[in-house]
């Protein structure tokens, strides 16, 4: 049996945010353990000029190919370019070959990003790489992932509907975005397409202690220490005024975690460890290090010392 040739789009494994390459991982890998024969092709954001490798089950990789939402036209890599070069038969340029070869586009949105909170062009590179499929006949494959929220009437949502509505097949992470997938597709929600699945993270293997060990993270755990782990937005603690008007969040969200971690740190003998997942340039709006270090800073010099920001060289697993 010949393998299959599979796109893997919205999970780049180089963006800096682990939540996005733990989606990657666990994609991939699990493909792969089901049919080692698989070749899988995954859009990233690097130069066309150089296929990137993306290591998982210890020996096994796939391609990194450069595909991307940019206004250089003219860069292979942009989806524009392939959009069009994919149309040019023997002409056309290596990555569309590589997408109308493909059996099957998968497409999991960077798990939270199909959606119009962020904005025309972070929308636009969302969507891009589905409508690439659907008008090549590549079957779409939502993997599952959060659907919306829409502005009610905005063309966004129109597209979105028109996707979901022509994917080969689309899973909801959990109950309430079916749901919400349910009522934007009316009386085109199909049960034989539309499913409700579970967030493929859950398949994430665990490092072992001894890999752990190896990457010297700081601060190193206390085996007898009950350990709290929270995992702290910088995209909503270094700019909560953005965060209230962009994505409606209403919570006060320093409150919020200051209240937590008290709690915790009052009902438990354990410390609490703040972890980074979004890496970020330090002091940049979305750099969770940079909002972990700030949250701590805000409690008293006892409490401190329970409170850990782990930092160093650690991956998605």
């Amino acid at each position: 049996m010949s393998g299959l040739e599979l796109i893997l789009a919205g999970a780049a494994p180089d963006t800096g945010n682990l939540g996005v390459s733990a989606l990657c991982y666990s994609t991939v890998a699990n493909i792969l353990k089901q049919r080692e024969d698989t070749h899988i092709s995954i859009l990233g954001h690097g130069s066309h000029k150089k296929t990137e490798q993306f290591t998982v089950n210890g020996n096994q990789t796939c391609d990194v190919v450069a595909a991307k939402h940019t206004r250089r036209f003219y860069d292979p890599s942009a989806f524009i370019n392939i959009r069009c070069s994919i149309k040019l038969g023997p002409l056309a340029s290596k990555t569309a070959k590589m997408f109308r070869n493909a059996n099957a586009l998968l497409d999991i949105s960077g798990g939270d990003s199909f959606t119009d909170l962020y904005g025309k062009r972070r929308f636009e590179a969302i969507v891009l790489p589905k409508i690439i499929a659907l008008e090549n006949n590549i079957p779409l494959v939502l993997l599952p992932q959060t659907y919306g929220p829409f502005v009610e009437g905005g063309k966004p949502r129109a597209v979105a509907q028109d996707l979901i509505r022509r994917s080969r097949l689309a899973y909801a992470r959990d109950q309430y975005s079916f749901e919400y997938m349910k009522e934007l597709l009316g009386g085109d929600f199909n049960p034989e397409v539309h499913k409700q699945g579970v967030d493929v993270a859950f398949l994430l293997p665990a490092a072992s202690k001894e890999q752990v060990d190896a990457k010297g993270l700081t601060p190193p755990r206390e085996p007898s220490t009950e350990v709290f782990g929270i995992n702290v937005s910088g995209l909503i603690y270094n700019d909560p005024d953005n965060a209230k008007t962009q994505y409606g969040i209403k919570v006060d969200y320093h409150a919020l975690l200051k209240t937590f971690i008290e709690h915790v740190l009052s009902q438990s003998a354990g410390d609490v460890w703040l972890v980074p997942h979004v890496h970020a340039p330090y002091g940049h709006y979305e750099s969770d290090l940079f909002a972990c270090e700030k949250l701590k800073s805000h409690f008293s010099e006892a409490q401190q010392q329970r409170i850990k920001v782990v930092n160093g060289d650690y991956d998605q697993c």
